[in-house]
Formats: C-alpha cells, structure tokens, sequence
C-alpha cells in the first residue's frame, strides 16, 4: 500500500501542468480593446496628415491673398505718386528753389506717363526750372574745380614723395588757372623718354587742366588732357540729367495713375477667391486639429483599457 502511494506522488509530481485557460468573456474584452487602438491610432495617423495638408493649402492661399493685397496697395499708392509728384512742381516759386537731383527724378517719374493736361503741364514748369538748374550746376562745377586742380597737385607731390623718399621734396606742382607747371629740379633718375610718359599719364588721370608742364634737368615737358574743363563740366551736367531740354512734351507707355484704380475685374474676382480659400482651409486645420486632438485622446483609454485587461486575472 505504502508503495503504491510512494508510486502515485511520483507519477503526479512528473506530469507538466496545464497552463491557465483564459475565458472567453477576457478573450473578446481583450479583441475588443486592440480594435479600438487600431481605430483610435489610424484616426489620428489621418488627422496628422490632413493637418499638413491643411496647413500647406493655407500657406499657398495666404500667398496668393498677400501677393494681389500687394498689388491693390501699389495701385493705391502710385495714385498717391502721381498726385505728389505734380503737386511738388506746383509747390515751386519762380526762384526754382528746389535740389537739382530732386527736380530730375521728378521728370523721370511724370515723363514715363501718358499724356495728360496736368501730367504736360507739369512738365513745362520743370522745364522752366531745368535750365535754371543747370546754370547753377555748370558754376558749381566750374567752381569745384579750383579745389580738385589743388588736390591733384598735392596728390602729385605726395605720391613722389613716397616713391623717392630720398629725393622728397624736390617735386614741386603749382597750378596756376587751368594750367598746371611741375617743378623737378635737381632730380635726375627720370631720362628723358620717362619724363614724357609721366606727365602724359598725369594727362590720363585728369580731366580738370587745359595743359600739364613738367620742367627738370632734362628740359620740358607737355601734354594736353584728351578734353578741357569746360567740356567736362557740361559732360557732368548731361549726366545729372540737366543738359537736354524737357520740352516738347513726350508721351511716355505707362497708363495715367487714377483715383480709385485697384485690380483689374479678373484680379479683383481672384483675389476674392483667395479669400474664401484662405477660409475653407482655415476651419478645415481646425477641424482637423480637433479631431487629431480627440483620437489622440481615443488611444489613451484604448492603451489604458487594454493594459488593464492585460493584467486581469486568469483562470
């Protein structure tokens, strides 16, 4: 008897249990729990990319909005330009007190418009103006010139200087009207033929004297600037845009800027297109938000259920 008992715990303690068996209730909570996560993360995965979506559709039709809100603003403000340029003009006495810089770039901008009473009219006092202005841009520069010739003679001097320090001093530039006279006593090292290609480079780097001299050991020396002063002075006045009269008026290609011109009908239309695009998109991220915002809160409790469920108990 004793044996047979020894026999059977052997028998027992040798066979493998059987593992737990799961109900089936836990088994369909469990399926349940997983589906709603796949759901739940699917969902939001969706919304996270109608978002992006949403937001570049924005973006372009923010573009489009800004881009013709700009051209309706410049349409606005070239009316405004218009009006202050002619106005300008008007402000002006018969003293024609105004910048010469400031009297050109208002022609430039009337000229490039179509012909017009107030447009032409303007322009005829500019040019009453213009030769006024040039007048006393020529003495300006006739006289600044007295300057420059001093500069240039002091530029000679100095730059002889420091390329002969020992022999500093011996150069000696004095100018006297529109001509300039270079002294070089004592100083020898320049031959002849050196002389001359100096004082013809002298000629190359200036356009304000009618004639340079160089007088040394050598002899002397001359060259004349390929122009003369005044024809620099009325070359620099031509290029301030003073030089050529104004009148007759000339029509220029650019339509006259009006009060109340803005965009075009097409532009207006698509601009009010953009607008309610704009719109649409805007409540589409935001729903699209929402809804990304309420799945992601959908996983969390499908995590949190099936983790609990994880851990229930089983039989």
């Amino acid at each position: 008897m004793r044996a047979l008992r020894i026999a059977l715990a052997l028998a027992l303690a040798g066979c493998p249990s059987k593992p737990p068996t799961v109900p089936p209730e836990l088994k369909a909570q469990r399926a349940d729990a997983e589906q709603e996560l796949r759901a739940a993360t699917e969902r939001r995965a969706a919304m996270a990319a109608e978002i992006t979506a949403a937001e570049a559709d924005q973006r372009a039709a923010r573009e489009h909005v800004r881009d013709l809100e700009a051209r309706e603003r410049e349409a606005a403000a070239a009316v405004s330009r218009y009006d202050d340029a002619i106005a300008s003009v008007q402000a002006v006495g018969p003293e024609c007190r105004v910048e010469a810089a400031r009297w050109v770039e208002l022609h430039e901008d009337l000229a490039a418009f179509a012909s017009e009473p107030r447009r032409d009219a303007a322009i005829v006092e500019l040019e009453r103006c213009r030769g006024v202005l040039a007048e006393a841009r020529r003495r300006f520069h006739q006289d600044a010139q007295v300057g420059l010739r001093e500069g240039f003679a002091r530029a000679l001097e100095e730059d002889f200087d420091a390329r002969h320090p020992a022999a500093k001093g011996l150069l000696l530039a004095r100018v006297s009207g529109d001509q300039l006279r270079v002294d070089l006593s004592g100083f020898t090292e320049w031959r002849p033929a050196e002389c001359q290609r100096n004082v013809e480079a002298w000629c190359r780097a200036t356009p304000h004297f009618r004639a340079i001299e160089l007088h040394g050991p050598h002899g002397a020396f001359t060259c004349r600037p390929a122009g003369s002063p005044p024809e620099w002075v009325a070359a620099t006045v031509r290029a301030e845009g003073l030089a050529d009269p104004w009148v007759p008026v000339k029509p220029g290609a650019r339509a006259t800027p009006r009060a109340g011109d803005g965009l075009s009908e097409a532009d207006a239309a698509e601009l009010a297109r953009w607008r309610g695009e704009e719109a649409s998109t805007t409540r589409q991220l935001a729903s699209a938000t929402a809804l990304h915002a309420r799945a992601g809160h959908d996983q969390e409790i499908a995590e949190d259920r099936l983790g609990s469920l994880n851990r229930a108990p089983e039989a």
